[in-house]
């Protein structure tokens, strides 16, 4: 199925959206892209100050309408609109619904699980990529992982990693850590 857009970033006028509409913008010139959101000013303040050249779409979390009419005009979402739990629910049913891959920077695994529960059987059916968890909570300590069996050479039943670290979190991600329960 012929697309419009190969990417589209949503929750991008965010913290880790805007850099990764600043490395599209850099690093793939020859991509066609769009950023989506829920704040239409942010959206166009975010197109201007960057001086992009792709189209907005409006979305809030629970507009599947609107969200059906982006994901439909892409072969990929990625979105960095967290809470996931809270925004990104509809957005992945509609890429299961419509084929359309999906990948996200979430670092809410009780979220990933119910993903895993509701859409992997669909989507294994339909060809449909949906890969949670590609930002800094999740990478670095996969890869080590990784890295470390294949350095070993056979399984390992354990393990744990420590990560220390200073400055601050973005907005999304402190609004996930009110969201999550205990």
């Amino acid at each position: 199925m012929e697309r419009k857009y190969q990417i589209i970033l949503y929750g991008a006028s965010g913290f880790t959206g805007k850099l990764c509409a600043e490395y599209l913008q850099k690093n793939y010139s020859d991509l066609n892209w769009a950023i989506a959101g829920r704040d239409k000013k942010k959206l166009e303040n975010l197109k201007n100050s960057l001086n992009l050249d792709c189209d907005i779409f409006i979305a809030a979390g629970e507009d599947k309408e609107a969200i059906d009419n982006f994901v439909s005009k892409t072969k990929v979402v990625l979105s960095t609109a967290g809470p996931f739990a809270m925004y990104s629910n509809l957005i992945v049913k509609s890429c299961v619904e419509n084929k359309t891959h999906y990948t996200d920077i979430t670092g809410e695994n009780h979220w990933v699980k119910d993903l895993i529960d509701q859409y992997h059987l669909k989507a294994s059916e339909n060809g449909t990529r949906i890969i949670p968890s590609c930002g800094y909570d999740s990478i670095p300590s996969d890869m080590g992982v990784f890295y470390s069996v294949q350095q070993m050479g056979k399984p390992v039943k354990k393990v744990t990693v420590y990560h220390t670290g200073q400055g601050g979190v973005s907005g999304g991600t402190t609004e996930t850590m009110f969201t999550i329960g205990p």
